[in-house]
């Protein structure tokens, strides 16, 4: 009977262990998905923001929370219209970001031509809530964006750099400094 005894509690033992190394394995597993899933999120979004940049021939504006390029001078007219306009903003109060351009098949008695003197923070703001220049949202969670270039003139701009922060279910963050060069042709 003792022998008996003595075998369960060894047997109840060994399953304790067994049990908790379960639940460690498991919170290990749990806090490695978590972890990826920023990790994914952070890249989708940089890699979205790197390649607006990267194709885009001039930074017109760049504030705080907001960045509007010309992709380029598809209509030959030496001036940015607005089919060749975007705009990359991050909205604080929800978190997400957003980039914002002109329909695909914008007819050209409704593209506009703006000359480089204008305020385009501004006009990108105005056209954003048009059906013409409509907004797709790139990310949410989205804790902090700080896009910056060096001083000088924004014509002569060729390097963005940005700062983006990014929230995961968790609550933990993932920051990530990028710079990225326009490499779009100047006209």
């Amino acid at each position: 009977m003792a022998e008996v005894l003595v075998s369960l509690t060894i047997l109840s033992m060994v399953g304790a262990g067994v049990a908790s190394m379960l639940t460690a394995v498991s919170q290990g597993t749990t806090a490695q998905t978590a972890t990826q899933r920023v990790t994914v999120k952070r890249r989708v979004l940089t890699s979205r923001v790197d390649a607006a940049l990267r194709s885009s021939c001039r930074v017109l504006a760049i504030g705080r929370d907001v960045v509007v390029l010309w992709t380029g001078d598809s209509r030959a007219n030496g001036l940015p219209d607005l089919s060749e306009l975007r705009r990359i903003e991050w909205r604080a109060g929800s978190g997400e970001m957003w980039m914002y351009a002109a329909r695909p098949d914008l007819d050209e008695k409704r593209d506009r031509t703006f000359t480089f003197d204008q305020n385009f923070e501004t006009l990108t703001r105005i056209w954003r809530r048009s059906k013409y220049f409509p907004g797709q949202r790139w990310g949410r969670d989205i804790v902090a964006w700080e896009p910056s270039v060096d001083s000088g003139a924004l014509g002569d701009v060729r390097l963005v750099r940005y700062d983006i922060t990014v929230r995961n279910d968790d609550g933990s963050e993932a920051i990530a400094t990028r710079a990225v060069a326009l490499r779009g042709r100047v006209p």
